[in-house]
């Protein structure tokens, strides 16, 4: 029987895209064309799940205010299952500026959530987690307490985490979790070291992980694991329209892949297949499979 996915995403956003003919710098630039919806990554692995699996996930989330509310209903619209912890602050807007084969990303800034809040999310971790499969992914709001940590430690001892993240990685670090998806310039961030080898048996050292999955936009994508290493090449992407979210769909599609029992090496290439997919659409929910 397949694990159901609960999702965690720690600083949601409501998204603008704005496509231009072209982008100037020092100049005016008109917008043909503007898109809004929910976004964020735990936004965006819970919908390009949903997208690919055919099943709603279950989405654990910071929202405040009416950015918040617009999010909401978004959510509610796509029949996306959501709890959401409300905090004093409205949520961020990000806006990507879009023209042929370039973009642009603008991201407001974020909020703390208070110690209540974070205990209240905690709870809910704990209440939901068990018998699912936890995906924790992207930036954390400001005031992360220790309830939270303990929370998914004991979250790690009855369902599988799949973390992409690399904030906090003093606690993450004492984790067991299934999966850590991260990039390239990441890896040599958390690791120290400036190598790829090294930077992974660094990480093997230091991080109670299973596997390690190491992206890199357009280049190769590398899985280690118990001190092997594979590479993959990513498909060939012809006509870029928004790549924001191509990461968040890989996460997606990974982890639908593992819960029908394919081996790493086919999650990782279909994974590829999907993400790749994603950067010809302005949405997740456009998603063509």
């Amino acid at each position: 029987m397949k694990q159901d996915c609960l999702i965690l995403g720690l600083n949601a956003s409501w998204q603008k895209v704005l496509e231009f003919e072209d982008l100037r710098l020092n100049g005016v630039n008109r917008a043909q064309r503007v898109t809004s919806f929910a976004a964020g990554k735990g936004i965006n692995v819970a919908k390009a799940y949903q997208k690919v699996s055919g099943r709603s996930p279950t989405l654990l989330q910071f929202i405040g205010g009416h950015n918040g509310e617009l999010i909401k209903d978004d959510l509610n619209n796509l029949a996306i299952t959501h709890h959401s912890i409300e905090t004093q602050h409205n949520t961020r807007v990000c806006t990507t500026l879009c023209a042929e084969n370039t973009y642009s990303e603008i991201i407001e800034p974020s909020y703390a959530a208070n110690p209540e809040q974070w205990q209240k999310l905690s709870k809910t971790l704990l209440e939901l987690c068990a018998g699912q499969i936890l995906v924790i992914s992207g930036t954390f709001l400001k005031g992360a307490t220790a309830s939270f940590f303990e929370a998914a430690q004991k979250c790690a001892q009855k369902s599988p985490i799949y973390l992409d993240s690399v904030h906090h990685p003093d606690k993450f670090s004492e984790i067991p979790l299934e999966c850590l998806k991260i990039n390239f310039e990441e890896l040599q961030q958390l690791s120290g070291e400036e190598d790829l080898e090294k930077a992974c048996e660094k990480m093997n050292q230091n991080w109670k992980f299973k596997h390690l999955i190491i992206t890199n936009e357009s280049k190769a994508v590398y899985h280690y694991s118990h001190g092997d290493m594979d590479k993959y090449q990513p498909p060939t992407i012809d006509k870029l329209i928004n790549p924001i979210g191509a990461g968040d769909t890989f996460m997606a599609a990974l982890v639908k892949a593992r819960q029908e029992e394919e081996s790493y090496a086919k999650a990782i290439e279909y994974a590829m297949t999907i993400a790749s997919k994603k950067c010809l659409v302005d949405r997740i929910e456009d998603l063509v499979l």
